[in-house]
């Protein structure tokens, strides 16, 4: 069943990508912001939605793929905000920090979860054409 690897690869994806954030948080001492938890509880939440998913249940597939476009939006957000000039942002919005150092000068830490969320909606999505 060629379909089961596409759902074990966005759910090991998604391992990673918690074990990334955590790494980032207690190992080199990045505080997150609102925006990095939010990410960090969708993609603990798709840990969850995926493991069902395994045996091919629709429902958790749409319901994954919900909270993977839910990822990926507040991802791009954060990685639009923290490009964006401070004098610029909304008062709410003046904790996040400006600049982060992240894996390298293109990837930082919110591109790389928006690269994360876009693999697993795409997993999901060979999955089920694959199931066809």
């Amino acid at each position: 069943m060629f379909c089961g690897f596409f759902i074990r690869f966005a759910w090991i994806l998604s391992v990673v990508a918690v074990a990334a954030s955590y790494f980032a948080e207690f190992i080199l001492k990045y505080d997150p912001c609102p925006l990095c938890l939010y990410q960090r509880y969708l993609m603990v939440s798709l840990l969850a939605l995926l493991f069902p998913v395994w045996s091919s249940h629709s429902f958790f597939k749409i319901l994954s793929t919900i909270t993977a476009t839910m990822g990926m939006t507040i991802s791009y957000d954060h990685s639009v905000l923290q490009d964006t000039p401070f004098e610029t942002i909304p008062t709410l919005l003046k904790e996040l920090p400006q600049s982060y150092e992240g894996f390298s000068v293109f990837l930082t830490l919110p591109v790389a979860s928006f690269l994360s969320f876009s693999l697993i909606i795409v997993a999901i999505i060979l999955s089920s054409i694959k199931e066809r």
